[in-house]
């Protein structure tokens, strides 16, 4: 094979033609090239790491003196490189690191050898800038202190809080929290009264820097044999007056009721300056309760499961209405008026989707809709909505 000869292009521009490619098996291709290319591909290669626990892909040993079986993973391979002392340059390429989910569970002594392992990764990456936890992990002081001391200063985010997590301390790095409260989360073993819980205010004081917040429960308990109903226990958010939520850009809300009595704390204390992504999913009233406040959004998903009545569909509209920002609009579930949705002419993606149920038909939009659409949206791009075929055709 001829080797391709890197002449004529600076290796600065090399390097940008090779960080466009973004899977690893692509990385590891170019690697496969030449000397030269593997130069330029190694420091993207390694500048995102992402630490699995596959069962697969594992090397079986057996130690003679001992007798007991051990498995070595691609993960720990990879581990124990970035470990070496040898590869200073490798770990000065790392700036993003990954921790996945584990397939199966773990005891919590294997989880905190497990968590202590990888505070030793991060202690030695020197121009980490973040790390990502997506699997259930105590939050040690020593992993938190690792990450506060760390000269870098990573940002920390959590994809996989179910409830369990104690903040008893600030933790100025998270800014990304993933929380899911379900009954599928209950360990085998855990005792009936052990609640899984949410505290939205404790979570704002100690995560003061938060930018992405991910809220979402389930209430069902199923399953084929009926288990213990462990109590899903939720601390009303009500914030004093000098408190004030961190400063959020994105907002998901699934399955989470605001009650009456927190809704001043979100219609008061939300940092709309900072807000540009809300999505909601089974939040009936929340949208009337914030129409009316300053804000900046520049996406909006909204998803209805259950039927949805004139007056809900109403408060969208009225919500629409309130400001004129919104690059992106996706619902689904409802079908507002298209002077609500032309009300912001900066959309460039728009998808509108309403269930259709056994005993009614969805309505759709009228010719008179989409030009009004294309008078008033010119910037739209992408344009997702129902129809209804006749003949071949749409009408």
């Amino acid at each position: 094979m001829e080797q391709i000869s890197p002449r004529g292009l600076s290796n600065e521009v090399w390097y940008l033609i090779v960080r466009q490619f973004l899977s690893q098996e692509d990385l590891l291709a170019v690697c496969a090239v030449s000397e030269f290319f593997r130069a330029l591909a190694t420091p993207v290669l390694y500048r995102s790491v992402v630490l699995r626990s596959f069962r697969d892909n594992k090397k079986i040993t057996l130690d003679p003196d001992s007798g007991d079986i051990h498995d070595e993973s691609a993960t720990f391979g990879l581990y124990c490189h970035l470990m070496n002392e040898e590869n200073t340059n490798l770990r000065a390429w790392v700036r993003d690191v990954t921790l996945a989910a584990k397939q199966t569970r773990e005891d919590p002594a294997k989880s905190l050898k497990r968590l202590d392992d990888f505070t030793g990764l991060v202690k030695i990456l020197p121009n980490l800038e973040n790390i990502y936890l997506k699997e259930e992990l105590p939050l040690t002081d020593m992993f938190l202190d690792t990450i506060r001391d760390h000269e870098n200063s990573p940002r920390l985010h959590l994809f996989h809080e179910i409830g369990r997590t104690k903040v008893d301390r600030q933790v100025p790095s998270l800014r990304t929290l993933s929380i899911s409260i379900s009954p599928d989360f209950i360990r085998d073993g855990d005792p009936e009264d052990s609640p899984l819980t949410l505290a939205p205010r404790e979570l704002f004081l100690a995560f003061l820097n938060l930018q992405t917040l991910v809220i979402s429960v389930q209430r069902r308990f199923g399953g084929c044999v009926m288990g213990p109903r462990h109590p899903l226990y939720f601390s009303p958010l009500n914030l004093l007056e000098k408190e004030s939520f961190p400063p959020l850009e994105s907002l998901s809300l699934s399955g989470y009721y605001v009650y009456a009595e927190e809704m001043l704390s979100w219609r008061t204390k939300l940092p709309w300056q900072t807000l540009r992504s809300l999505h909601l999913t089974e939040n009936k009233g929340f949208l009337k309760s914030i129409t009316g406040s300053p804000l900046l959004l520049k996406e909006l998903v909204i998803f209805e499961a259950e039927g949805t009545t004139d007056g809900e569909c109403g408060e969208l509209e009225q919500f629409l209405l309130s400001f004129d920002t919104l690059e992106r609009l996706d619902v689904t579930g409802k079908l507002p008026r298209m002077d609500a949705v032309a009300h912001h002419p900066a959309l460039n993606h728009l998808r509108l989707h309403e269930i259709e149920e056994h005993d009614t038909t969805r309505s759709n939009l009228a010719l008179e809709d989409v030009q009004l659409l294309d008078q008033e949206c010119r910037c739209l791009q992408s344009l997702e909505i129902d129809i209804t075929w006749d003949d071949g055709w749409a009408t």
